[in-house]
Formats: structure tokens, sequence, C-alpha cells
């Protein structure tokens, strides 16, 4: 698993957008029936595109740093 992020000087330019729907299309080409996607909860804008794109929470994960 990878991450993916746009850099800060072509954000809101629908760079995001269009990788979601690019990721999607590759998807469904293959017979996906269902799409997931993991997001920080801190990243109010991420999460934003995404639920204007159709994703919802199905899930929390919880995580903690160990010393």
């Amino acid at each position: 698993m990878g991450s993916v992020g746009v850099a800060a000087e072509h954000r809101g330019k629908g760079v995001g957008r269009a990788l979601v729907a690019l990721a999607e299309a590759w998807a469904a080409r293959r017979g996906a029936a269902d799409m997931r996607l993991q997001v920080w909860s801190f990243n109010e804008r991420a999460m934003a595109l995404y639920e204007e794109l159709g994703y919802s929470v199905r899930s929390h994960v919880l995580g903690k740093r160990l010393p």
C-alpha cells in the first residue's frame, strides 16, 4: 500500500479529483465492485473531496505510537 498526494502548488486545480476518477476507472475495468481509501482524520480538505465524490466513512482505524 502506498500514499498519493497533490503538491501544495497544484491543490484546488482538480488534480486530486482526476486521480480518483482514473483510479476508479482502472478498478472498474478490472471488475472491482468497491473502492476503499484511507485518509488521515486531520486532512479535512481530502475528506471533503472524497465526500463530494461519494465516499463515506465505513470504519475507523485507531493508532498509537509506542515508545
